[in-house]
């Protein structure tokens, strides 16, 4: 039996940001419900990088698909996330598609920082500040003003240069340092692998909210440890770390978070690997 792929070309040819964002809502319904068949993430690792698989289940959108994702992050001439996705029909196994699941993963990760944006931020938010230069940062500089019309937004990373480059392919957006960006900005979202932190908690005004592309590790990466004590947080997604089960959740605040505006709040946790 023949079974169709869609290459990458094609699958970024058919990707529409706003029904990705919708398509991401769908899905966070149904594993806040408890409706969806979501087992642990598992990884194979090389002295470069790893491997990571990614199975789930949504009967409600009646798919049955796994992700196969490779993470290396001292790629410099191809992407440091490469993915495949496999659909199967979750009434007899068969295979019915393989994609390239490389921009759907640089996409959904931002489509989902756009829907928390877009339920969690003050209605005041104008100010969108990117910590990072990387397709992450790419791709939230392209989905996060679709959840909200923000005045300006601010590009900063250890790379100005950088910065620069990518500020100058949005209307609106300008290179910041990071200490001015993260003071400034109304919406923070930290999409760095900085091993070391880059952002401070003290810089944060009380009414910001900040987004996180990375896991309880990487949020202490990014901004140190104060952060991943925050009294604050809402947890969008989680995995199996340790033999604990963090339970995933749609918008699920923390035990003992505010259940609405936080004056800080992570807006996506989840494993280090996407």
């Amino acid at each position: 039996m023949s079974v169709p792929f869609l290459g990458r070309a094609e699958v970024e040819a058919l990707l529409e940001p706003d029904a990705l964002i919708e398509a991401v809502a769908a899905a966070l319904v149904e594993v806040s419900a408890g409706r969806v068949s979501l087992p642990p993430r598992v990884a194979a690792f090389t002295d470069a990088g790893l491997l990571g698989v990614m199975p789930a289940h949504v009967p409600a959108l009646d798919a049955l698909t796994a992700k196969l994702v490779t993470v290396f992050p001292q790629n410099r001439d191809r992407p440091t996330h490469q993915a495949i996705i496999a659909l199967f029909d979750p009434r007899n196994g068969s295979l019915l598609l393989l994609l390239d699941g490389t921009a759907i993963t640089a996409q959904r990760t931002a489509a989902a920082s756009a829907l928390a944006a877009r339920l969690l931020a003050r209605d005041d938010a104008q100010l969108l500040a990117i910590v990072g230069t990387g397709v992450q940062a790419l791709s939230h500089a392209r989905y996060l003003p679709r959840a909200r019309k923000f005045r300006e937004i601010l590009i900063a990373g250890r790379d100005r240069a950088k910065a620069e480059e990518l500020a100058a392919q949005f209307p609106g957006a300008r290179a910041a340092g990071i200490e001015e960006a993260v003071r400034a900005a109304d919406v923070i979202c930290a999409v760095t692998d900085a091993h070391e932190p880059v952002v401070r908690r003290q810089w944060l005004r009380p009414r910001s909210r900040r987004g996180r592309r990375a896991g309880r590790a990487a949020l202490r990466r990014a901004g140190g440890k104060d952060f991943a004590r925050a009294d604050h947080l809402v947890q969008i997604g989680g995995h199996r770390r340790g033999g604990r089960r963090r339970r995933r959740a749609g918008l699920r605040a923390r035990e003992g978070a505010r259940p609405y505006h936080p004056p800080v709040t992570p807006l996506r946790l989840y494993s280090d690997f996407v």
